[in-house]
């Protein structure tokens, strides 16, 4: 008796194709390596510190209770922030469809009919007859040339860039609400200083008005009187203005509506302030920090991988088919042994003449990488740059905040010694006019400029890269049916 010989050369080609899947083409990713100086150009002084700092919850250097209320509010209910969350869900879910090639897929399939063939087709068919069938179905692609290895780093990438582009607004996020509230606490006491000087300029119209009465001095000093207090009464409409719409941004920074924040707000507060020295470290930390520059080192990554992607079309791709049923023309037969059906195949596709839009491809793929490689050079560069103008800019303003009270103070004691001198008739009106302009101008400029030195203390720690958890931002605002297998 004869036996059926055996197909040992399929067997042999399903044996090996497994193991040719460790070929992979396509760039391996390195990340990139940039000479960065050892330490920053402006020199450490009692505003900075060389040593490392940590700035994940960097606003409580400000030691300001309503900050830090406003800034857990802007967390939990800011809708740029759900965008955000929702793009991660979203890059997570598209991995999981890329990673579904990387294991087979089974369909099971089924058929009940009943059949007539047309007797000029089949002259021997003797009526209709049924049919049944029921079969399993599996197709696996075998990754020969890394082309699902690929797909699967790229949306990995994706994911992780989309994570730190939901860093980078919470980094952004945090600087904007506490700048709106540098801003209002500015306005604020710019308002005071603006009151306190029409108060006083009031009493002095009320003075040359007495001594005009008193035929001392002429009309010319009551309408200079006016003309100043009316200068500094035309101050107040824009102050509030202004208070109003920082309010107003920060309701809406918190996803509240505007005027949402008046009742923490109306009570007025002291423009922010904090004497601590910023630990800012070395330029090298900041790469590691900054969540601008980890968004565009993955996306460089993501791209890399997708050069290999196109590369994997230029060679034939292989797949592994599979069916196992029962066909049968009775319905009581179908699951029998005799009915039994089944058959492997090793199908294989090459684009044998299409390589020119092939390789145009990878050469796209290859530009756009080249493209994200100068984008990240370049964010680097410009966080180096921020950090180093907030440094300056801090120990500047701080020099220059100095200056300003002693210019005040001294407008202060003019004021107060010219309107004696006025009132004992040694001085004429023109030097209490001038006087009182001063201090309102300094006064003023004293106020602007501590609310300046708040906010380039919060742009230095934002160019720090501070304002995000490692361990905690990410998770807390993306749903928490995270697919462990998406982890890094």
């Amino acid at each position: 008796m004869r036996t059926r010989p055996r197909s040992t050369s399929l067997y042999a080609a399903l044996l090996t194709l497994p193991f040719a899947s460790a070929c992979r083409v396509g760039p391996q990713y390195r990340e990139p390596e940039l000479q960065l100086p050892d330490q920053w150009h402006q020199a450490v002084s009692e505003e900075l510190a060389a040593e490392s700092g940590d700035f994940r919850t960097w606003w409580t250097v400000f030691g300001d209770p309503t900050l830090d209320a406003l800034i857990d509010r802007a967390a939990a209910g800011n809708l740029n922030l759900e965008i955000a969350a929702a793009r991660v869900r979203e890059a997570r879910a598209l991995r999981r469809i890329v990673k579904a090639d990387r294991v087979p897929t089974v369909d099971l399939t089924g058929e009940a009919g009943r059949t007539k063939l047309s007797d000029s087709v089949d002259p021997f068919a003797r009526g209709a007859y049924d049919s049944y069938r029921l079969d399993f179905q599996a197709s696996w692609e075998l990754d020969v040339w890394g082309r699902v290895r690929s797909s699967v780093d790229a949306a990995g990438a994706d994911i992780q860039a989309t994570e730190e582009a939901l860093r980078d607004l919470l980094v952004l996020l945090y600087a904007e609400v506490a700048i709106n509230y540098v801003d209002l606490r500015t306005y604020q006491a710019r308002l005071r200083f603006a009151e306190g000087n029409v108060a006083a300029q009031e009493s002095t119209l009320k003075l040359v008005n007495d001594r005009f009465d008193a035929q001392l001095v002429p009309a010319l000093d009551i309408r200079q009187a006016e003309m100043n207090l009316a200068r500094t009464q035309s101050l107040l409409p824009t102050l509030h203005q202004n208070s109003a719409r920082a309010a107003h941004r920060i309701a809406v920074l918190l996803g509240s509506e505007p005027g949402a924040v008046y009742e923490l707000l109306e009570q007025t507060g002291a423009i922010p302030a904090s004497d601590a020295a910023v630990q800012v470290g070395i330029p090298a930390e900041v790469l590691r920090r900054r969540p601008d520059i980890r968004q565009a080192e993955r996306a460089l990554a993501a791209q890399t991988a997708r050069i290999g992607v196109a590369e994997a079309n230029l060679y034939p791709q292989f797949a592994l088919t599979g069916r196992f049923g029962w066909d049968a023309l009775s319905g009581s037969d179908l699951l029998t042994s005799g009915t039994q059906a089944w058959g492997i195949s090793i199908p294989f596709r090459w684009n044998l003449f299409d390589r020119g839009r092939i390789k145009g491809d990878i050469a796209a793929q290859e530009a756009r990488a080249d493209a994200l490689q100068a984008g990240y050079e370049q964010t680097v560069l410009l966080a180096l740059e921020e950090v180093e103008n907030s440094m300056v800019s801090l120990t500047t303003e701080r020099d220059r905040v100095g200056y300003l009270q002693a210019s005040a103070d001294a407008a202060q004691q003019a004021v107060e010694l010219v309107r004696e001198l006025y009132n004992a008739g040694l001085k004429d009106f023109q030097p209490v006019l001038d006087s009182e302009r001063t201090l309102a101008e300094q006064q003023d400029a004293l106020a602007s400029s501590q609310g300046l030195v708040a906010r380039e203390l919060i742009g230095l720690y934002t160019a720090l890269g501070g304002g995000w958890d490692p361990e905690a931002d990410v998770e807390a605002l993306v749903a928490s049916d995270r697919d462990e297998s998406d982890s890094r």
